[in-house]
């Protein structure tokens, strides 16, 4: 077995990587004095993954919601309950299903050969029958509601349907109440099979670990029927045009004061490779909407907000967005600050000692961020479950140049008529 060894001589970092012959990738994130072990099982299967092909050209739709109520099925354990199990060792397990992905991982200080064995174990076998699917769409259809109740939520999912025109990102991971009624076990063990194949997971061990052992350990819990799933369904890749969906749209809430997300969509291809644009566009990011910007500055002057302004990217594949939000009764105000700051940066460009300042304060928030080990395997499992480096991203930070910065703002922005925004206003103003 061929383990390759990783290393990032800024970060004075390393992991540990192997392909076992099933097709399953294992990576070991050595850190020496750490007491907590972590281990993530991850599957390169997420909510945005409905429709896919088995064998050359059976095209398969999927009810939306359909991945998150797999990861559900999957605790299901007819023997024992699997929370159970792994309390009996001292550790702590838990799931999640991303747009891309569907992680199962825990944690424990004591015998992490077991419970690296007990999450294996579950992960590996479905026992699903219609009657725990019934039990579950119950369980889900609550989860649902519940999120639903949730005004930013609704907020968040109004912007991505105004945003997006036909690319699922416009659906919710969980789905809703009337999709997930489509669902049956057919079709969940149909999705388990099509994507659960140890040539589409990763095996991901963090702590004070032995990697050859661990590699080891991780080859010899594979079931052969599991080794024996050799064939992963393809997935649709979904093209989404330029021109955003809805340019505004209002819903109402039990809220105090109203919010606003705004988005703004890009479809062309990245500038450079991955890693340095994703730095050149937070750093931005950071300069335009961060705590100590102009933006901020002058909005909390005028009493037009009292928090500074959240703000993200999402780079994918034929996709890039961007959505910023804040809690505001002068929304109209607001917006014209935000589009007035952003064409002032395009024309004028941006203060060099504010990038070297902003780049510092970037890549020292990260760094301190390698103290816990909670937050590298999460940040680290994140970029692995889009086939990123972690280690590498950080380091981007610091090699992040002024010009090529300035560039990719200007060419994200290029199109300022391309966002939509989507406004909570409290119920008291609902006509």
């Amino acid at each position: 077995m061929n383990i390759q060894t990783i290393t990032n001589e800024y970060l004075n970092e390393l992991y540990h990587r192997a392909f076992l012959e099933s097709g399953l990738e294992v990576i070991i994130v050595p850190k020496k004095d750490f007491v907590k072990k972590y281990a993530f099982f991850a599957v390169h299967y997420g909510g945005i993954h409905n429709q896919f092909y088995i064998g050359d050209d059976e095209l398969v739709k999927m009810p939306a919601g359909i991945a998150h109520f797999l990861e559900h099925q999957v605790f299901e354990d007819a023997d024992k309950n699997t929370f159970s199990a792994f309390e009996e060792l001292g550790a702590s397990v838990n799931a999640y299903t991303s747009s891309y992905a569907t992680v199962y991982h825990c944690d424990v200080v004591k015998y992490p050969e077991e419970a690296i064995k007990t999450l294996m174990s579950f992960v590996q076998a479905l026992n699903i029958n219609e009657k725990s699917v019934q039990k579950e769409l119950g369980v889900i259809e609550q989860e649902i509601k519940m999120y639903e109740d949730e005004p930013t939520w609704r907020l968040n999912r109004e912007l991505m349907r105004g945003l997006l025109n036909k690319h699922p990102l416009r659906d919710e991971i969980a789905g809703t109440v009337d999709s997930i009624q489509q669902i049956d076990a057919d079709k969940v063990l149909t999705c388990y099979n099509a994507f659960y194949t140890p040539a589409n997971m990763k095996m991901i061990i963090y702590g004070d670990v032995d990697a050859q052992e661990m590699i080891a350990l991780v080859d010899s819990l594979q079931t052969e029927a599991y080794k024996n799933r050799n064939k992963t369904a393809r997935k649709v890749e979904f093209t989404e045009p330029h021109p955003i969906h809805t340019k505004r749209s209002v819903i109402y809430g039990d809220v105090h004061k109203n919010r606003f997300e705004l988005g703004f969509k890009h479809i062309k291809p990245i500038m450079g490779n991955h890693y340095d644009y994703m730095a050149a566009i937070k750093t931005a990011l950071d300069l335009v909407f961060g705590r100590g910007s102009q933006l901020y500055k002058a909005a909390y002057e005028q009493n037009l907000v009292q928090s500074q302004f959240e703000y993200d990217v999402q780079v994918e594949k034929n996709l890039s967005y961007i959505v910023i939000s804040n809690d505001t009764d002068e929304i109209e105000a607001v917006e014209q600050l935000i589009f007035n700051t952003i064409r002032s940066f395009k024309a004028n460009g941006f203060d060099p000692n504010d990038f070297e300042r902003i780049k510092r304060k970037m890549i020292g928030r990260v760094l301190s961020s390698m103290n816990s080990l909670n937050t590298i395997a999460s940040n680290f499992t994140y970029q692995l479950t889009k086939n990123k480096d972690f280690y590498i991203q950080i380091e981007a930070y610091k090699n992040v140049k002024y010009d090529y910065m300035v560039e990719v703002f200007n060419y994200f922005f290029e199109d300022m008529d391309n966002h939509s925004m989507a406004i909570l206003l409290k119920n008291e103003l609902k006509e």
